[in-house]
């Protein structure tokens, strides 16, 4: 009777290469620590080093040619908040990295910076190409990566609710001190009238890039504050930026649009046409979670 070999638990001493192929029953997360970006896979853990430390080896090529997605949570969100929707593409085939990232702490140029090593490494697990999928701030921290570290396979990038063009909430509430507290450096650049160094770290979009944006608020005054349709947060005009290979408007809120089925279904499209599709694009009436 042939026996079933124990599973081996890796220790943080050993050095060994990192592994990103998709498994149904295992969380995939890389949680931001003090010492780095924690791989978690189970019960298993694995320290990857953070900025100023050598990696571990680049995971070994898969078998079989798969896309990778990486997704960027918003401001004030973590990476649980795309849980729902990471589900979703590893369900469509894709591999998924799912990026916790100090989002309240630091500016945009020192995410960018931080989140470079752990992308590449997944990226150097796969065959095919590097996808982004994000989330509000998290289309600005994608902008300044794929702008200064530009990864050699990538692919297409969809955003959610994006504040390329800044968010007039944040031109009200920039010089308020319980509002720069809470949302530290990053929130301050999130106005509409960005400096010149903001703008060369965002890049040109000179890539496939999908926008979504949404048009139903759960904040009554803030909408107020905001011309147009809106999402509470941002404008529909203010998601949109030069370059951008298509954009979309669906029936959603800031907080859930991640969540709401005709957005994720317009960015399985995306990903797979690098355009959205239009037929049904406005007919989900109210945020509704994916299942």
């Amino acid at each position: 009777m042939l026996s079933t070999p124990p599973r081996r638990i890796y220790t943080q001493r050993e050095t060994l290469p990192v592994s990103y192929a998709p498994a149904r029953n295992e969380t995939q997360l890389l949680k931001h620590t003090r010492r780095g970006f924690r791989a978690c896979y189970g019960r298993n853990h694995l320290r990857i080093p953070g900025l100023g430390s050598n990696l571990a080896p680049p995971a070994p090529k898969m078998a079989h040619s798969m896309d990778g997605i990486v997704l960027l949570h918003g401001i004030a969100r973590r990476s649980g908040s795309l849980a729902s929707l990471e589900r979703q593409l590893r369900s469509a085939g894709y591999a998924t990295l799912n990026l916790d990232y100090p989002a309240r702490q630091t500016g945009l140029r020192q995410i960018a910076e931080e989140v470079q090593q752990p992308i590449a490494a997944f990226a150097g697990g796969l065959d095919g190409r590097l996808h982004f999928v994000t989330h509000s701030m998290g289309g600005l921290v994608a902008r300044a990566l794929i702008a200064q570290q530009r990864p050699e396979r990538l692919g297409r990038v969809v955003m959610l609710a994006p504040p390329n063009e800044g968010s007039e909430i944040a031109d009200l509430l920039r010089g308020n001190p319980l509002y720069r507290a809470f949302f530290g450096p990053a929130g301050a650049e999130l106005v509409t009238a960005r400096p010149d160094e903001l703008q060369s770290l965002l890049g040109e979009v000179d890539y496939p890039l999908g926008v979504i944006a949404g048009d139903r608020s759960l904040y009554p005054i803030s909408s107020l504050l905001l011309p147009g349709p809106n999402d509470g947060r941002v404008s529909v005009e203010r998601t949109q930026v030069a370059g951008m290979s298509d954009h979309i408007t669906v029936h959603a809120t800031h907080p859930l649009i991640m969540r709401n089925r005709e957005a994720v279904r317009q960015v399985l499209h995306f990903l797979a046409q690098g355009r959205f599709e239009r037929a049904s694009a406005a007919t989900v009436p109210t945020e509704a979670a994916a299942p």
